[in-house]
Formats: structure tokens, sequence, C-alpha cells
């Protein structure tokens, strides 16, 4: 009601145009959501006070709109990294799904063992020493004929290598071609390289250790088109072999699943 009084001075009177100026351009503090409606019946000749207020506002509208742009920026960046995320946790997933053979139960040094066992430790840790090699592939063939059955005849034999090249060859390469003429697989061996260096950590007897190990280089070539069975001394919660797998399949293979030597146990 105030307003419309000062709207209906405004057109009586005149002489009293910059008196109602002034008091609307009052009221547009007091009363902004409403006054809104009314700067649009306000003459061209308006005061410089008027124009000044324009001018803060377009200020305080562009320093919000560079706000409004960096948040924005910075959730498309978090969004964009959470469905990375869930897209890598949803592939290594996908590996998990599939058929997961273990032969033995590994119990870390942690836990006190029985001599069975104590046992076993002593042979996984000598296997991946490069030692036992044919008792190894003998068990690791028949445990993979009684799982697949024929259908791993024609497929890729390939391991998780060592961390390190030197390891590697010494651990599996006489191993897998003991495998594959046991099974009738494909020997797999050459398809994968150690390159590079990266850190892990090892665990030997009761101790553990951070080492500098190396990098997986899958050869697409060797690997393309290819149905693979991929095998790991030891699993704990799978990273590993998952990860491993999903290089292995960006790189145009297909793997059917998984054979372990040793399934790590907690007590």
């Amino acid at each position: 009601m105030l307003l419309q009084r000062y709207i209906r001075r405004f057109h009586t009177s005149r002489s009293s145009r910059y008196t109602v100026l002034f008091e609307i351009s009052t009221l547009r503090v007091v009363f902004s959501s409403k006054i809104l409606l009314s700067v649009s019946a306000i003459p061209d000749y308006a005061t410089s006070k008027s124009e000044t207020y324009g001018c803060e506002s377009d200020g305080i509208k562009k320093s919000s709109t560079r706000e409004n742009e960096i948040s924005k920026s910075s959730h498309r960046k978090a969004s964009s990294s959470r469905i990375k995320k869930i897209k890598k946790m949803t592939a290594l997933e996908s590996q998990w799904q599939k058929p997961l053979q273990t032969i033995f139960d590994y119990v870390p040094t942690k836990y006190k063992a029985n001599s069975t066992e104590w046992r076993i430790r002593r042979f996984i840790w000598e296997f991946k020493d490069g030692k036992r090699t044919f008792e190894a592939a003998k068990i690791v063939a028949n445990n993979i004929i009684k799982s697949f059955g024929d259908a791993v005849k024609g497929m890729l034999f390939v391991c998780v290598p060592a961390s390190s090249q030197a390891k590697n060859t010494a651990r599996y390469r006489n191993f897998c071609e003991i495998v594959c003429r046991l099974t009738g697989m494909n020997n797999g061996f050459s398809a994968v390289e150690v390159e590079g260096e990266r850190l892990a950590i090892h665990e030997r007897g009761t101790k553990k250790s951070l080492q500098s190990v190396e990098v997986v280089k899958v050869n697409p070539d060797k690997v393309r088109g290819q149905k693979v069975l991929v095998f790991d001394d030891i699993i704990t919660r799978g990273y590993s072999y998952a990860r491993f797998a999903c290089e292995v399949e960006r790189n145009g293979a297909q793997v059917m699943g998984g054979v372990f030597l040793g399934r790590t146990i907690q007590k």
C-alpha cells in the first residue's frame, strides 16, 4: 500500500518526481522482492544513484556466476572421478564372478600353523623360488582337468607374473610348459613381459618387506582373440588377479577364470 501511494504521487505531482525516485530507491532496499516489479516503471532520466546500484548488482551477478562455474567444474571432476572408480570396481567384480579354483589353504605367518599347514607354506615358498616345479605343475594340471574338463584344450595358459623378469622366468617358464603339455593348453608364458619398476610388499617366512618390483606388459599380438585361463600362486582378496585379468582383456582376450596354488585364509 505504501508503494502504491508513492506511485500515485509520482503520476499526480510532477514537481515531486525526484523525491519519489529517492523514496522508491530506499524502498528497493527494504522491499527488494516487491520493488523489482516497479523498476521497469522508472523513467529513462533515473538518477545516477540508481545506475550505481545497477553496476553493483552486475558485479555481484558476475562474481556469483564465476563461483557457480567453479563449483560446477569441481562437481563435474568429482563426478567423473567417482564414475571411473565405479567402472573400475565393476570391471574387477566381473572377474571375481568367473570360475576361480584354489588348491591349498595358505595360512599367513601371523597365525600359528599346524604341521600340515607348515608343509603347505614351505611348498608354496619353494615354488615361488623356482623349486619343486614339476610337482606343482602336476598338481595344477590335475586340478585344471578336474575343474574345467576338455574345455581347456586350446585355451591360453597365462600366469600373473612375479615381481621381476628374472623371478618370473625361474618360477614360470618350465612350469607353464609342463602344465600345457599335461592339459593340452597353449603356452602363454611369452605373452607377458615384466618391465619398469614399482613397490610391492612381500612375505617370506615370518617377515614382510617392501621391495621394488617391475611393471607388467601384455603382448596384444599373442593374446588377441584367445580364451585365457589365468594362474597365480596365491590369492588373498583377488585384486592382483582381477587387475591382471582386466589388462589381458583390454588387449583383446577373453579370460575364462583363474587357478591358484593357494588361498589365503584368516583364522
